[in-house]
């Protein structure tokens, strides 16, 4: 039998809860531009997965993309990258809204730079979008990519 206090309770539980489901903003890839640090096309080269130091823990990926073409911002041919999550060991951490980019995966991407000099993926899972290799595969092709953004570096 359930009583006036558990079906408030319930209901509280729904209420308070259906935003969570959410967390993240869809955003078309013109806002995310005109948002990023830096824009760019590039191949994922290599990856290394880390425990953090300090307080906050946890584990981290930092992975080199090679930059095949800038589409706002400039800056070096190879890009660093930091993901959190990832696996060493027996330990997984999952982090929901991290791409998971592959190395000798091409990867439209829409970064924000940290103060140490490398960056992070804005938008999350949305601000990765894998793109074709010149001979075809997985992803968009390079031509949609680039007109998926606009007119970005204008931003």
């Amino acid at each position: 039998m359930t009583t006036p206090s558990t079906r408030i309770a319930a209901l509280a539980v729904i209420l308070f809860a259906a935003p969570a489901w959410a967390m993240q903003l869809s955003m078309s890839r013109p806002a995310l531009c005109s948002i990023s640090d830096r824009v760019l096309i590039g191949e994922v080269t290599s990856a290394e997965t880390l425990w953090a130091e300090g307080d906050d823990g946890g584990i981290f990926r930092r992975v080199w993309i090679a930059n095949e073409r800038d589409l706002r911002g400039r800056g070096s041919d190879t890009v660093e990258v930091i993901l959190p999550g990832g696996s060493l060991g027996d330990v997984h951490h999952r982090v929901e809204d991290v791409p998971d980019l592959s190395v000798d995966g091409r990867y439209l991407l829409f970064l924000r730079r940290a103060d140490d000099g490398s960056f992070s993926v804005l938008g999350g899972d949305q601000g990765a979008a894998r793109v074709q290799a010149p001979t075809g595969g997985a992803g968009e092709r390079f031509i949609d990519a680039l007109a998926s953004v606009g007119r970005c570096d204008e931003a």
